[in-house]
């Protein structure tokens, strides 16, 4: 059953990035985000809190509904509010419709 969105309820003005990882002189991993598009979205946030190697930790995981951006994929990363989101998938509303929904978590610095 397909999910409905208001269209008004894509109200947050959001970056998406795309990334690209190259090699530095020095064999260092060199990861540069370019801005791709500003976006109005729908967000949905909730706190995640597992027990990795022992440790509580909180992450946001946050559910964003916007408009299909073709060439889209979980590499790139989002920047909601300054804060750098990663994207850990990208699901369909349905296959006619022009939303789809992101699950992205924040990039622990």
């Amino acid at each position: 059953m397909a999910e409905y969105v208001n269209i008004g309820e894509l109200d947050t003005l959001i970056t998406v990035q795309s990334i690209t990882q190259t090699i530095g002189d020095r064999g260092q991993r060199k990861v540069i985000a370019t801005k791709y598009a500003d976006v109005y979205a729908k967000l949905d946030r909730r706190v995640n809190e597992s027990v990795e190697d022992g440790n509580l930790e909180s992450g946001e995981v946050i559910n964003v509904t916007m408009y299909k951006i073709p060439t889209l994929t979980t590499r790139w990363q989002l920047l909601i509010g300054g804060i750098p989101y990663e994207i850990v998938s990208i699901d369909p509303i349905d296959r006619l419709s022009a939303l789809n929904v992101i699950t992205a978590r924040t990039i622990q610095k």
